[in-house]
């Protein structure tokens, strides 16, 4: 089975715990190797290589590390002297809209579970990439927490490819595209 994911669409990859939806994000960002078939990225029907690909998604997942010792703002500042922000943005505003400004200046290794995983949102969301994979984006996060994520995802979704692995409907009902991975392997296996 073939799948072409194309910029502007949102796609949410569902199927039970273990099924291999992360492990598709995975391959997807060229962290692991498919052990059958392969990922083509084309840019104006031209080949895009491996060494190039980071710079075109962003990544969040609860298996990603953030660095412990940075303040929030530190880590923010290092992550976006990689990938540039996306435009109308700052550092400042981002931690602002994320309401973690009263911490600013404290040391991620004392952040909370749900603190690291707005952290881990920003530096996906707010990248000026034009691919976001998502993998259980709203893991540790609370009621307003959700609700941060959803506005949020509604500001800067446009224009972008969104794949988005979970199994939460509040993380991916906003997508106009579903596959589950479960009927993928049954119908790759075939």
């Amino acid at each position: 089975m073939d799948l072409s994911f194309i910029q502007g669409q949102s796609w949410a990859i569902l199927g039970r715990n273990g099924s291999g939806k992360s492990t598709l994000l995975k391959i997807l960002c060229g962290a692991i190797v498919p052990t059958k078939g392969k990922v083509t990225w084309l840019k104006n029907k031209s080949e895009i290589e491996l060494k190039d690909q980071y710079q075109l998604y962003s990544i969040t997942a609860p298996y990603l590390e953030m660095v412990e010792e940075f303040t929030l703002r530190e880590m923010l500042d290092f992550h976006f002297s990689l990938k540039q922000m996306i435009d109308g943005y700052s550092v400042d505003t981002v931690i602002v809209n994320a309401g973690l400004s009263k911490s600013a200046d404290v040391k991620v290794k004392y952040f909370s579970s749900g603190m690291i995983q707005r952290l881990k949102l920003i530096t996906c969301l707010f990248s000026d990439v034009p691919i976001l994979l998502l993998d259980e984006p709203c893991t540790n996060l609370d009621e307003e927490g959700i609700a941060w994520y959803r506005k949020t995802i509604e500001e800067v979704k446009q224009d972008r490819l969104i794949i988005i692995a979970s199994n939460q409907a509040h993380e991916y009902d906003f997508c106009s595209n579903l596959v589950r991975i479960d009927n993928l392997i049954k119908e790759i296996k075939q």
